[in-house]
């Protein structure tokens, strides 16, 4: 389903989308809970599913080989997130409804990651009794337009012994958290304009919010996108040694 929020590019008439990439992830049920992939679209969009996911098994798990004999719940955890990632880079392969531009297709081997961190992995109170909750926050983007989310609320989480917090912001169209930031690998391992989460909410009303699933915007990966950029105060100086690194391909034989 394609959002109701779009905008004309200045050097084109092509429709520029933010699109939310759930329904293209979440897959399967082992898939559903999994925090959805909020990108800002292309001068085409992407199939809402991508084919190549469709017929993927529920009882597809899995294991990353670093896991011993943990708890049943710590596997299932794990397990999600690995398929989480082969699913991905079999979108990124899929051609016709990858982000990779065309000629790239071919070069794309898989993408990079740091290991799984369970100690970046949060279930957070929502602090929404700052004064400007609910306050209009308008981004930059990477093709110099603006775009605009609501302040949602602040979530606040240790790195190793250090308190951090970060801003939540709320689309404004459709409801959805978004989590923009930059951290102390930004520009170095990861990339360099920062990178997104999208929080989701459990039944008690917390924040789900796991810097594994940590991705990099569009802008990452070829031309064409338009991106918000994180604001300045959710600018981190300590390391989230979690979620995607910066994109690379293969190195052309020619």
């Amino acid at each position: 389903m394609i959002p109701e929020s779009r905008h004309k590019c200045p050097d084109s008439d092509a429709t520029t989308t933010f699109m939310n990439l759930s329904t293209i992830f979440s897959v399967h049920s082992a898939l559903r809970s999994i925090p959805s992939t909020y990108i800002a679209g292309k001068h085409r969009f992407p199939d809402p599913i991508a084919r190549s996911l469709r017929s993927v098994p529920d009882s597809r798990i899995l294991l990353l080989p670093e896991m011993d004999a943990g708890s049943k719940e710590n596997s299932v955890a794990r397990s999600r997130l690995a398929d989480f990632r082969l699913h991905k880079d079999e979108y990124f392969r899929d051609g016709a409804n990858s982000p990779l531009d065309f000629d790239d297709v071919e070069r794309f081997e898989a993408l990079d990651y740091f290991p799984e961190n369970a100690a970046l992995a949060f279930v957070l109170d929502l602090d929404t009794d700052a004064p400007d909750t609910g306050d209009i926050v308008q981004l930059d983007t990477s093709d110099g337009l603006v775009v605009e989310f609501a302040k949602a609320g602040r979530v606040t989480f240790t790195v190793g012994d250090q308190q951090r917090s970060l801003t939540v912001l709320k689309d404004l169209h459709r409801g959805r958290f978004f989590l923009p930031f930059t951290d102390a690998t930004t520009g170095v391992e990861t990339y360099e304009v920062g990178r997104y989460l999208d929080p989701q909410q459990n039944r008690d009303g917390q924040l789900i919010v796991d810097f594994n699933y940590a991705y990099n915007p569009y802008c990452a990966y070829g031309e064409g996108w338009s991106c918000p950029t994180p604001p300045a105060e959710n600018h981190l100086n300590v390391r989230i040694e979690a979620g995607e690194k910066n994109f690379a391909l293969r190195q052309s034989t020619q």
